[in-house]
């Protein structure tokens, strides 16, 4: 029995925190063990690696520090203006009636800031649409970081691929040597044959040293996602030729709504307009007022002191604040209208670019690559019987490899592809799963 996972974005919400899981835009496949954890060797599925770069990545641990930053943002900005206590002495160590202390007037007030306007809320207000704006913020980073995950993950079921082709390419070559000496000795191919076989074979050999190395490369780029040095895991499991059907363009065109970036800028556009109503609650200006209690020394007697102060001219002042707010607010809308478009290029090319490679991958899979197979045997068959030539041999066996490769190469451009229009959709595009499959993964 087999496990098939197709992606998917699942947004999971506990409170106010929002945590962002990524499932397969390849489909992966293993056979389901009966134990609770995989054996130690078991190769990764992407389930656990986005698993483990949700625990390790340093991107996302770093930026989760955000969110507590926006809600202490949140508490300073309901801080009411705090009171203060002022004490005056005037009138003492003069010259004449006021020398030494006896016309000391001694005053101790309390005042503080009264504001109007509404400024308390509008403030809270900003910082409240902040908060919201790092949240989404956190989810278009979260989103960056699995579909990187899942391009990474892609890349290595790709290297792994092309890594065991370049195995049964040289295992194939070896083959043919062996045929070639055999046929040597009974004087039935020649010295020249004999060198191209070797020949043959070394080139295989360079082949796959370079598609083992490529396939070193893409295990450790994968695992420095979730902080790792080294790849812990030695192969993954994935179905690379399984290409899930989408939804219509029409309809994936329209869920371009949900882009994490759009939301993002969405957010941002809250927070300039809740900017704006701040700033205009500056019209109305604030009040200072102080109150307390005076000392006279030479009367020996006390007395109330009350103080109001308005500034001037506020209407006017709070305009070039407003203008500022307002200006903004409509650069970023500006903006948005230009991401919107881009965003739908690229959803565009990235659909194109999956209908050539699904259409690529099924030529492939039903006409070339059938016909280069049975060429082969046919040719593979008639040289041991002395009826073509081994250059014939060695030229079909290649063809054979590039267009196997060429077939690996399709159905990787279609996952690519896949991943970015989900990543720009935020959402789910694939339906299921192609029915014209080959046999054989390797066929």
């Amino acid at each position: 029995m087999k496990r098939f996972t197709r992606i998917c974005w699942a947004i999971k919400t506990d409170g106010r925190s929002v945590f962002f899981l990524a499932l397969a835009v390849v489909c992966s496949w293993t056979a389901l063990a009966q134990e609770a954890e995989p054996p130690p060797n078991a190769p990764l599925t992407l389930e656990a690696a986005l698993d483990r770069v949700a625990k390790g990545n340093p991107r996302l641990s770093g930026n989760r520090f955000a969110r507590d930053i926006a809600r202490f943002r949140i508490d300073q900005a309901k801080l009411k203006p705090a009171w203060r206590v002022s004490a005056e002495a005037e009138n003492f160590l003069g010259s004449g009636e006021a020398s030494g202390f006896k016309g000391l007037e001694t005053t101790l007030q309390l005042g503080s800031i009264l504001e109007r306007g509404g400024k308390l809320e509008a403030r809270v207000d900003v910082a409240g649409r902040k908060r919201d704006l790092v949240e989404a913020e956190l989810e278009a980073l979260s989103v960056d970081v699995f579909g990187e995950t899942a391009q990474r993950f892609i890349a290595v079921v790709e290297a792994q691929e092309k890594l065991q082709q370049s195995r049964e390419a040289l295992d194939l070559t070896r083959q043919v040597l062996a045929t070639v000496q055999r046929r040597a000795e009974r004087a039935k191919a020649s010295p020249a044959d004999l060198a191209k076989a070797e020949i043959e074979v070394a080139q295989a050999a360079l082949i796959q040293a370079r598609a083992q190395s490529e396939f070193e490369v893409a295990r450790v780029s994968l695992a420095s996602l979730w902080g790792a040095r080294a790849a812990s895991f030695d192969a993954v499991a994935a179905d690379l030729f399984s290409l899930p059907a989408i939804q219509d363009f029409e309809k994936v065109l329209a869920a371009v709504e949900n882009n994490p970036g759009l939301k993002r800028l969405a957010s941002e556009r809250r927070v300039r307009e809740a900017q704006i109503r701040l700033a205009q609650t500056a019209r109305l200006p604030d009040l200072e007022f102080n109150a307390g209690l005076r000392r006279m020394e030479d009367a020996d007697d006390f007395a109330l002191v009350a103080s109001v102060s308005i500034p001037l001219g506020s209407p006017e002042r709070s305009r070039p604040f407003e203008r500022e707010a307002a200006a903004r607010k409509s650069q970023l809308e500006s903006g948005e209208a230009a991401l919107k478009g881009e965003i739908a290029r690229t959803v565009f090319a990235a659909y194109e670019g999956m209908r050539v490679a699904r259409a690529s991958y099924r030529d492939l899979t039903d006409n070339i690559g059938p016909k280069v197979d049975t060429m082969t045997r046919q040719l593979e068959e008639g040289y041991a019987s002395g009826r073509y030539t081994l250059l014939d041999l060695l030229d079909a066996q290649r063809q054979r490899l590039k267009i196997r490769l060429q077939k690996i190469a399709a159905a990787a451009e279609y996952h690519y592809a896949l991943l970015e229009i989900e990543r720009l959709v935020g959402g789910r595009v694939a339906v299921s799963a192609d029915p014209v499959k080959p046999t054989s993964k390797r066929d």
